[in-house]
């Protein structure tokens, strides 16, 4: 997508993939992300990407705890 070789001043959020998830309760949802920027984080669909999680699944529990498990490939 972007690439930041040879680049000084690179930021942490400056071309990152990133899967974000949120629950309430038993509802869910979990998405793969890109930002290219330090600007708000786009699903990667935005920038001709797919979403390349193969299960996700996100929950809250009673004490307000949110766990996200989701997997996809290393590769590819």
């Amino acid at each position: 997508m972007f690439a930041l070789l040879g680049r000084r001043n690179a930021h942490a959020m400056d071309c990152a993939d990133m899967v974000i998830g949120a629950a309430i309760g038993r509802l869910s949802r979990v998405k793969d992300y890109f930002s290219a920027d330090r600007s708000t984080p786009r699903q990667d669909q935005f920038y001709g990407g797919s979403q390349s999680l193969t299960a996700a699944i996100a929950s809250q529990s009673f004490t307000g705890i949110t766990t996200v498990i989701f997997r996809r490939p290393l590769i590819g």
